[in-house]
């Protein structure tokens, strides 16, 4: 059964925003126009290609793609680099996401939340 995942801006220029993705699917987050979630291109603590989400219909989870500021899931960082390291092409470990979670990146908050 398909869900959709609902990511609700609550802090930063896009505050107000929503964004819904239907499952299964793959949507990055960043600066660059490709992105599913374009991000401000005056916001540099985000990288062009920052995190990724990948929502199946079993479990949803969130990867730093790699950047230099990192990305974080309820506060806590999941993942980033120093200037010195090669960006990641894959990504960095997963990270499971729950309902109202709430994911930070650059001065972008998010809420997350499944519906039906």
């Amino acid at each position: 059964m398909a869900v959709q995942l609902v990511l609700t801006a609550t802090g930063g220029e896009l505050t107000g925003r929503s964004f819904a993705f239907t499952t299964p699917c793959r949507c990055h987050l960043g600066r660059s126009r490709d992105c599913a979630v374009c991000l401000p291109l005056n916001d540099l603590s985000v990288s062009r290609h920052h995190c990724v989400l990948e929502v199946g219909t079993d479990e949803a989870v969130v990867r730093d793609l790699g950047s230099l500021n990192g990305t974080f899931l309820n506060g806590r960082c999941i993942g980033g680099r120093d200037a010195v390291e090669p960006a990641e092409l894959e990504g960095g470990l997963p990270n499971g996401v729950t309902p109202g979670d709430e994911l930070r990146v650059g001065r972008n908050v998010f809420r997350i939340t499944l519906e039906p």
